[in-house]
């Protein structure tokens, strides 16, 4: 079942909806699916260094634990013609929010119909957002627990200073973190499988960024997902010229930049990302520490240290790995390094890359085909009955109102007709009430303001007992209230979307590696970009 996502409206929403009205920021119109526009522009245009980058991705996906197919997707990319679909999200916590995967799975579900359907061999890349230092964004999870409450896990180390969070070392806080999962989630027929996993994935990696990449490549092993984690040094060392061209460039990127926050202005949304404009876009790394690169004085400075462009070029060339792009030049450095076709994206995503077209061609690149991330709601067979027993037929409904939709089921339980009879009761109060004073009103006109007052205190009082009667029909019905909480909880927890909020382990413990396969299977047609709700066990 798809529907459209409860959302306000938003760029993202002109983007899925009415294209036309944003086409001058973004390249492509994704509903078209223009792959053979964007082909012949990576084969006139694309200047990559296909074999270094094979090789360097070969050796980590191997030391990964990857899989034969991922293995063989990255030979594949050494050859030309090959391009890339990517996807990308960080480094969270057992994989993060459910959305992490369902990025993974359209990169795998258009890779896989590129070459099925259209003869174009591409293969599909996972680049994790090691580099960001925003640590409190990633490291906890929210599931419910075996008490139906929902719960967060969250990772007890506290780091010093801004590494990024690819750098962290994995430990026990990890195990802790485990152990918290195996204890508080409900049975599952395959939790014991899952625990190991993330155990075993554990045992055998170095940092934070191994933990989840291997936990990633396991989940996906049998569809060739490649793990592209940028802070690997030699992946730095292809990007030497582009660390250059930024830097050389920074004063028209900046410039680009504001001219497209002016564009996204007169649309009337607020820019997704706001910098300061002396920001280079670039962040540089001084023990351990992610720090912003500024510009200041005809310099350039980062905390206390300051440098010339010339300073820098030299660093860039001698130490690559001191280098990091922002958000807003990440995408560009993506494309630089990887022949990307398409870039499948979430709607914050699709609402930022609006501000870059400009940047990607001053550094003489051209933004990919930008594509929607599935989005589903999973629905479990104890959720499916109680909808089944409400009569939840409208799904958008419930999502957008679930107070409305409990009330009309307590209003569908009033024996009594409580409204009705109110109703009829104030009505004839109100008529009786004037047949009654007509007489005195008719010869003493002043008082009828006074009795316009009265009747109006009376109907207030009639309303507060209504109101009574109804909290008495509603405690009687008291499952409806819990019914209801529930099922909030499981599709709309804390008001957000699932996928924004829960994590999957909880659903892989119960439903195993075939969830996996369901999801991809239900992904929805190339150019439908809507919700789907994803009905297990049916």
């Amino acid at each position: 079942m798809t529907i459209e996502l409860p959302t306000q409206k938003n760029l993202y929403e002109l983007y899925v909806q009415d294209f036309a009205q944003v086409k001058h920021l973004f390249e492509y119109d994704p509903s078209k699916f223009p792959v053979q526009e964007r082909m012949d522009y990576l084969a006139g245009n694309w200047a990559g260094d296909r074999s270094a980058l094979a090789e360097v991705l070969y050796k980590e996906n191997q030391r990964l634990g990857a899989g034969s197919l991922t293995l063989e997707n990255i030979s594949a990319l050494a050859k030309e013609k090959t391009v890339a679909v990517v996807t990308g999200q960080q480094t969270g916590l057992f994989t993060g929010p459910l959305l992490t995967v369902y990025k993974a799975l359209t990169a795998i579900y258009l890779a896989q119909e590129l070459k099925g359907k259209y003869q174009i061999k591409a293969v599909p890349v996972f680049w994790t957002a090691a580099e960001d230092h925003d640590y409190a964004e990633i490291n906890h999870i929210h599931y419910l627990n075996a008490q139906e409450k929902i719960a967060q896990i969250k990772l007890s180390f506290k780091p010093t200073g801004t590494p990024s969070v690819g750098s962290i070392p994995a430990g026990d806080f990890c195990r802790e973190a485990i152990a918290q999962l195996a204890a508080n989630t409900s049975f599952g027929n395959f939790k014991e499988e899952f625990i190991s996993l993330l155990q075993e994935k554990l045992q055998e990696s170095a940092t934070i960024a191994d933990w989840f990449g291997k936990i990633m490549l396991s989940l996906l092993a049998e569809y060739g997902l490649i793990y592209f984690n940028p802070m690997q040094p030699e992946l730095r060392a292809l990007a030497k010229p582009f660390w250059k061209a930024a830097l050389a460039n920074q004063e028209q990127i900046q410039l680009s930049l504001e001219e497209s926050e002016h564009a996204v202005g007169q649309l009337g949304f607020k820019p997704a990302v706001q910098k300061s404009p002396f920001h280079t876009h670039l962040f540089t790394y001084d023990q351990g520490n992610r720090l912003p690169l500024l510009k200041e004085k005809g310099q350039f400075k980062a905390e206390n240290k300051f440098w010339t462009s010339k300073d820098l070029e030299q660093m860039m060339e001698s130490r690559p790995d001191a280098f990091s792009p922002d958000v807003l030049l990440r995408p560009i450095l993506q494309d630089y390094l990887l022949p990307t076709l398409i870039y499948v994206a979430g709607p914050g995503e699709i609402n930022y890359w609006a501000q870059i077209k400009g940047a990607f061609k001053i550094m003489g690149a051209q933004m990919p085909i930008l594509y929607p991330r599935a989005s589903f709601t999973i629905i479990e067979p104890e959720v499916a009955a109680k909808l089944d027993k409400y009569h939840v037929t409208d799904l958008q409904d419930l999502w957008s109102d679930f107070r409305e939709t409990k009330e009309k089921n307590l209003a569908a339980r009033d024996n009594l007709k409580i409204k009705e009879h109110f109703q009829l009761l104030k009505k004839e109060l109100a008529h009786d009430l004037g047949t009654a004073t007509a007489p005195y009103l008719e010869k003493y006109e002043d008082l009828a303001e006074l009795q316009a007052k009265n009747l109006h205190r009376i109907m207030g009082e009639i309303d507060y007992l209504e109101s009574k009667v109804w909290q008495r029909h509603s405690q009687e019905n008291r499952d409806l209230d819990q019914n209801f909480l529930w099922l909030q909880k499981n599709l709309y927890p804390n008001r957000h979307v699932q996928e924004n909020i829960f994590n999957i382990l909880p659903y892989l413990f119960k439903w195993g590696p075939e969830l996996i396969k369901n999801l991809l299977v239900e992904h929805n047609p190339i150019g439908d970009f809507s919700h789907k709700f994803i009905f297990l066990g049916s």
